[in-house]
């Protein structure tokens, strides 16, 4: 997988875990509560994550607001505090 496709596939997949967390991540922008620098470390840490198959399958099954996201998620801390 060439770089710019796995950057779109992480992307993808930390904005799914933030709707399934029921995180609004543009009015957490708007907000104040993180910064462009704060989403592109997420979708950094996202990419370093060797569970994406498995947090694919997660986010298939789950339902919006579903707080339990696979324990071993990267960004888990971050949609904690940003989902409070």
């Amino acid at each position: 997988m060439g770089l710019i496709s796995k950057i779109d596939r992480h992307s993808t997949l930390f904005h799914r875990m933030s709707e399934a967390r029921q995180v609004d991540l543009s009015d957490a922008v708007m907000h104040g509560a993180v910064d462009g620098q704060t989403l592109r470390d997420a979708v950094l840490r996202c990419m370093q994550c060797e569970q994406t198959d498995q947090c694919e399958h997660w986010l298939d099954e789950a339902g919006l607001g579903d707080t339990l996201e696979p324990t071993e998620c990267r960004n888990r801390l971050l949609l904690d505090r940003l989902s409070v």
